[in-house]
């Protein structure tokens, strides 16, 4: 069973209060208070026994709020593969741009283009071999399906996400 699919029936979990002390060998930290902070711990008894224990700064005082508290951490790979898209499939890291302004206008283009090529890796693991032009546009399925060899109605979701990742190098 996938991590996903298990997290989803986590049943147990328990939830607590208290304050965390900063580190004491970093001077930086040394006459710091001690932070208030929230336990949250959720478990499966499975036979892989798949436990996380978060820590969080904002308050966790029933068992909605703890559940809200997982629900915002089982969102952090979908957040990691946004911002791995903004790196490597739009290459925002090579821009190097000087102002404000070129920053701003990059970052709302390659914000949306990131979004599209989550979206189309999602689709693609989700639904393999669906067929492409039933859920990407279809104009972008018919560029890659001729770039490919493969007849528009053959293109699956899976080679829509291979065929658009091979011509990323080519894309400005």
């Amino acid at each position: 069973m996938s991590e996903s699919g298990l997290l989803k029936r986590m049943p147990d979990s328990r939830y607590g209060r208290d304050r965390v002390k900063p580190q004491r060998n970093d001077p930086a930290f040394k006459q710091s208070a001690p932070v208030a902070a929230s336990l949250v711990r959720v478990w499966a008894e499975t036979q892989t026994g798949l436990e996380w224990v978060l820590l969080a700064t904002w308050p966790v005082n029933n068992q909605q709020e703890a559940m809200q508290c997982v629900n915002w951490y089982r969102l952090r790979w979908t957040i990691e593969e946004y911002h791995q898209c903004l790196k490597t499939g739009c290459k925002i890291e090579a821009a190097q741009l000087k102002s404000a302004h070129g920053l701003k206008a990059l970052s709302g283009f390659a914000g949306i283009l990131a979004a599209r090529l989550l979206q189309t890796s999602k689709v693609a693991d989700d639904q393999p071999d669906l067929l492409a032009y039933k859920v990407f546009d279809h104009d972008a399925c018919l560029v890659l399906a001729q770039h490919a060899g493969i007849a528009l109605h053959r293109l699956s979701a899976t080679q829509f996400r291979l065929e658009l990742a091979k011509r990323g190098d080519s894309l400005p």
